[in-house]
């Protein structure tokens, strides 16, 4: 029921048929005045296409798990951080509220009972154990990386000095943004008190929803910028923070109302009533920041991904003519016995975006015509240029002849097959001789 199968034999799912409806009403109306709305409608499919494609949902149930596990280590460290901190110090049980607050108003006093609980037991913990529980909150961060680099198609991690000094910015700097965050929501109040404008709908709309909307939003941006091991436009991960921070906002705001007025947890669970509650927020929020995510690498790669669904013939000479400039640019450093081009340095130069480049690349790395370096987005020739012919490179990027084993035997296809055939020996025909090494020297420009 959820997909149908077309005239090419291979099946939709309903998100597929609704992009392609949304694309071919687009070509009709580009300039139109539904084009922003369309192009808003079309991003939002897309990017819940990704998100089912790269099973969002249950990554994000391993990371709410995980992170509830690592809940209270990651407060224990950024609360000993503002004990650390003069400044911050007298501010702790503030700040504890404004951040409850901000995660889930419904269960905030609840929750900060408990926490005040286990940082008073907190101050008894040894040395040892104060190592175990920053172990539990890195793993955490690092689990956090590895989801979204795998989004972005980034097989090549930091190295450990760089995911080293990334995770401890983020212990650092977390803590830091959240006084800041506090700081700002203070001073806003204290100024509009002080005018007598507190009373005021606007700034009350403001206090409740602008404020928390643009510290969501700031905080999704630096996520979405800072973690994939890509070249992230700021402009994509800001887009991709908007709609989380929108997703994220709306819902919890209807999440508090229907716990408040809809769900009474604490009459079967008395006192532990938020519990729940807020085990399915974390579930909830870990969902939304991975769309976000999604969202980001969608924006950055929109024309791309819009462009995958349409005629596979035109896809695939445009894959092949890629696999064979990148690999040319190989084959130029290989003769000039300089580094290789990385896949970043190949997708700025032919204006493709990064993981369309690793794809084509690591189906040559298949057919032994590549090699992945260790420990680095790069590849080098796996063959000597003069033994590397252009038909094997087109045949590493996908057959010419088409498959029709999954049809019916008839005289037609009978027919095509030889047909077919007979064009496959014909165009091996013609490139028979044609050398990478003949292509780097007569057109490969140093």
């Amino acid at each position: 029921m959820g997909s149908e199968r077309p005239a090419n034999g291979v099946r939709r799912t309903r998100l597929e048929r609704l992009k392609a409806r949304l694309r071919n009403d687009g070509s009709r109306r580009e300039r139109g005045l539904l084009a922003v709305p369309r192009y808003v409608a079309y991003l939002f499919v897309e990017t819940l296409h990704q998100f089912n494609q790269d099973k969002g949902w249950s990554r994000s149930a391993a990371l709410a798990y995980e992170f509830t596990v690592a809940l209270v280590p990651l407060f224990l460290i950024s609360f000993t951080f503002f004990a650390a901190t003069p400044g911050l110090a007298t501010y702790q049980d503030k700040i504890q509220a404004f951040v409850l607050e901000h995660l889930l108003p419904s269960s905030a006093d609840v929750l900060s009972r408990h926490f005040d609980a286990f940082r008073v037991n907190a101050q008894a913990i040894s040395i040892v154990g104060f190592l175990v529980l920053t172990f539990t909150a890195v793993a955490l961060l690092v689990t956090v990386e590895s989801v979204i680099n795998d989004i972005w198609k980034v097989p090549v991690r930091r190295t450990l000095a760089s995911r080293t000094l990334a995770i401890s910015s983020a212990i650092v700097w977390g803590p830091v943004l959240i006084g800041f965050s506090y700081y700002l929501s203070l001073r806003f109040k204290e100024f509009a008190d002080r005018d007598g404008f507190l009373h005021l709908e606007v700034v009350e709309f403001a206090t409740r929803y602008v404020v928390p909307f643009v510290i969501t939003s700031a905080a999704f941006t630096l996520i979405y910028f800072t973690f994939p091991n890509a070249k992230v436009k700021l402009r994509s991960a800001a887009g991709g923070a908007l709609m989380g921070a929108l997703l994220w906002e709306g819902s919890k705001h209807v999440f508090d109302i229907y716990f408040r007025h809809v769900v009474t947890y604490n009459v079967i669970f008395g006192s532990l009533g938020a519990v729940p509650v807020f085990l399915t927020w974390i579930y909830l929020s870990w969902s939304i920041l991975i769309f976000g995510v999604e969202a980001t690498f969608v924006m950055q790669n929109f024309h791309d991904l819009s462009q995958r669904d349409l005629n596979e013939t035109r896809a695939r000479g445009a894959r092949a003519y890629l696999a064979a400039r990148c690999t040319m640019a190989i084959g130029r450093a290989f003769g000039t016995g300089a580094e290789p081009p990385s896949v970043g340095d190949l997708s700025e130069r032919f204006r493709v975006p990064e993981y369309a480049v690793r794809e084509e690349l690591e189906k040559l790395q298949q057919c032994g015509l590549l090699v992945k370096i260790d420990g680095e987005d790069r590849f080098s020739l796996g063959r000597a240029p003069d033994r590397i012919e252009l038909c094997d490179l087109l045949e590493a990027i996908g057959p010419a002849r088409p498959d029709l084993t999954e049809f019916g035997d008839d005289e037609a296809k009978v027919y095509f097959e030889k047909l077919f055939g007979t064009l496959e020996s014909q165009r091996r025909e013609t490139l028979t001789g044609i050398t990478l090494d003949r292509l780097v020297n007569d057109l490969e420009k140093p």
